[in-house]
C-alpha cells in the first residue's frame, strides 16, 4: 500500500520501481527471512511482481488525478474568460449606466 500512495504522489515511473524493489528488499529482508537476508525463490519474485504492480498501478493513478486537476483548472480558465454581456439602462434622468 505505501508503494502505491509514494507512486501517486511522485507520479514518476522510475521512483515508484524503485520504491518497489525498496519495499520488496525490505520485506523478504526482515518481515520474511528475519536475519535481513534476500532470497530469491518463487514467493520472493511472485511478491517482487506484486510490489512492482502496486507501485505502477499507483503512479497511473496520480497522473490521472493530476490531468484531471490541471484539465479542471484550464476548463476554470476558460469559462473566466468569457464576458458577461453588458446590460444598459436608463436612469430616471435618461442617462444610460450599466447594470452588471
Amino acid at each position: 500500500m505505501g508503494t502505491g500512495v509514494f507512486g501517486a504522489w511522485a507520479v514518476r515511473f522510475l521512483a515508484a520501481l524503485c520504491a518497489g524493489v525498496m519495499a520488496w528488499c525490505f520485506a523478504t529482508g526482515f518481515l520474511v527471512n528475519a536475519a535481513g537476508e534476500l532470497t530469491f525463490g518463487h514467493a520472493d519474485l511472485v511478491r517482487l511482481t506484486a510490489f512492482m504492480v502496486v507501485a505502477v498501478a499507483g503512479c497511473a493513478c496520480g497522473q490521472m488525478l493530476r490531468a484531471l486537476r490541471v484539465r479542471r483548472r484550464l476548463h476554470g480558465l476558460a469559462r473566466a474568460e468569457r464576458q458577461a454581456p453588458i446590460l444598459l439602462a436608463e436612469d430616471r434622468e435618461g442617462r444610460q449606466k450599466h447594470l452588471v
